[in-house]
């Protein structure tokens, strides 16, 4: 028959229970009209390294091939489907390789029937890692990593631990609490957006402390980390050291 396009299918594998040797043998049965498809069992180095040679009259030079994967049956009806419209536009008859491998790609050729060899990957460098947030300070001996607000006359300690505990409930959230050490602590958080979406790669988390026994003052900190690979950066967050700060005179600090 004229038309006739007969396929020689390699698998990319020899095991009994292989999916790519099933999936030549669905193959076969979902080929469409006009398409015939021989099995060859044979290893996928060795076959192609037998049939490409010698090369000046190898019976693959100027064949089309193609590369397909074990998907499922409407997978393989449809790519084969694809592959016999595309086989049409050559000279027939005609002797086509497909080969079933784990690879899910197809390489293509021009209507004159010389195939084009599909590039090798070029490894390209890792993009460089974004910047920290600009509000990130690492954390070196002379950095000032806590602040010290006075606390107003007047103000019982389960007021002011009450008064700390209801803003970072409804700021934040609140990971530790202890009302007898006057000490708590939000989770570690990522407050950084970038593009519109947290950067998981920043995170923080706000720690206030009521200090001495009379808890006339309060101390703030606003500990960041900054991961790098495998490691983390230790800093704080300038600005949101500052906002803790500006609310906790607002709401509990010493009027002058």
């Amino acid at each position: 028959m004229a038309d006739q396009q007969r396929i020689l299918g390699i698998a990319g594998s020899l095991r009994r229970n292989s999916y790519n040797r099933a999936l030549l043998r669905a193959a076969t049965e979902l080929v469409p009209a006009g398409m015939t498809i021989e099995i060859y069992e044979r290893l996928l180095k060795h076959a192609i390294d037998w049939v490409s040679r010698p090369p000046q009259t190898s019976p693959l030079k100027n064949k089309p091939a193609a590369i397909m994967s074990a998907r499922t049956r409407q997978f393989v009806a449809g790519f084969l489907e694809a592959f016999a419209a595309w086989v049409r536009r050559f000279s027939a008859p005609i002797l086509v390789l497909l080969i079933a491998t784990t690879l899910g790609a197809c390489s293509k050729a021009p209507a004159g029937g010389a195939p084009i060899t599909a590039p090798t990957p070029v490894p390209t460098k890792p993009a460089a890692p974004p910047p920290p947030p600009p509000t990130f300070v690492k954390t070196t001996s002379e950095t000032r990593t806590t602040r010290l607000i006075d606390v107003r006359d007047g103000m019982t300690k389960a007021q002011l631990f009450r008064t700390v505990s209801d803003w970072l409930t409804q700021k934040y959230s609140i990971d530790v609490s202890d009302q007898h050490a006057g000490f708590l602590m939000t989770p570690w958080q990522a407050s950084y957006l970038r593009d519109g979406m947290p950067d998981l790669h920043y995170r923080t988390r706000v720690i206030i402390r009521f200090v001495g026994d009379d808890w006339k003052q309060v101390s703030a900190r606003a500990e960041a980390n900054w991961q790098q690979g495998d490691e983390w950066e230790i800093g704080y967050d300038q600005q949101l050291l500052e906002d803790v700060v500006v609310e906790l005179r607002t709401r509990l600090g010493k009027r002058s």
